[in-house]
C-alpha cells in the first residue's frame, strides 16, 4: 500500500510540474516594436508648381519582411525572434517612415505612396517630378552590437528614366541592449537613408 501511495504521489508531482511549465510558457507574451516616426499634422495640396515624389515601393528580401525581428548570428546565419516582433510588416513600416521623413526633409514637396491610393489609377509617375524605389538587403541586428541597414535606392524622373541608383550601407551602434535598442538604432539608420535621398533631390533643384 505504501508503494502504491508513493507512486501516486510521484505521478501527481510530475503532472503538477508539467502543467506548471506549460502555464509559464503560455503566459509569455510577444513584444511588438515600431518606429517613432509619424506624419506632421498638416493639410497638403498639390498645385502644379509643387514638385512631387512618388514612393513606388520598399522591397525587401523575404526573410527580412517577416514579423520576427532579425539578428545576425554570424557571417552566414541569421535568426528571426519569436517573442520580439514588428507591429506591422517591415516593408509597410519603412514606406510610411520614408514618406513621413521626406515630408519633413522636403518641406516644399508633395510626397505620395503609390499603393496607399493617393494617386489615381489613371495617372502614373509621369505626372510626378520623381519616383523612388528602395530595395533592402539587410535590416537587422549586426555582429558588433549594431543595427545594419543595407540596400539601394533608385530615382526616376518624370519620363520614368533612371536618374541615379545609389547603394547604402548603414551601421549604427546600439545605445541600449535589447530589441528596443535595436529598434532605435534601425530607425536612426533608416533616417540616414532618407536624408541621402532628400539631399540628392534638393541638389537637383
Amino acid at each position: 500500500m505504501t508503494l502504491i501511495r508513493a507512486i501516486t504521489r510521484l505521478a501527481f508531482v510530475t503532472a503538477f510540474i508539467v502543467l506548471n511549465g506549460c502555464s509559464t510558457q503560455t503566459e509569455r507574451k510577444v513584444s511588438y516594436y515600431q518606429f517613432d516616426i509619424v506624419a506632421e499634422d498638416k493639410v497638403v495640396t498639390s498645385p502644379e508648381s509643387k514638385p512631387q515624389l512618388i514612393i513606388k515601393e520598399v522591397d525587401m528580401y523575404a526573410g527580412l519582411n517577416e514579423p520576427g525581428m532579425v539578428q545576425r548570428l554570424d557571417n552566414y546565419r541569421a535568426r528571426a525572434a519569436t517573442w520580439h516582433q514588428w507591429a506591422i510588416l517591415p516593408s509597410d513600416m519603412l514606406e510610411s517612415a520614408t514618406a513621413n521623413l521626406l515630408s519633413q526633409q522636403l518641406s516644399g514637396w508633395l510626397i505620395l505612396i503609390e499603393k496607399d491610393g493617393d494617386i489615381p489609377q489613371t495617372e502614373s509617375a509621369e505626372k510626378a517630378s520623381y519616383a523612388v524605389r528602395i530595395f533592402v538587403e539587410r535590416f537587422n541586428g549586426g555582429l558588433n552590437g549594431d543595427a545594419e541597414v543595407v540596400g539601394s535606392w533608385s530615382l526616376y524622373n518624370a519620363d520614368q528614366q533612371l536618374v541615379i541608383k545609389n547603394t547604402f550601407n548603414k551601421s549604427v551602434p546600439l545605445k541600449q541592449d535589447g530589441y528596443a535598442g535595436l529598434t532605435q538604432a534601425l530607425q536612426v539608420a533608416w533616417t540616414e537613408v532618407s536624408d541621402d535621398i532628400a539631399r540628392y533631390l534638393l541638389s537637383r533643384q
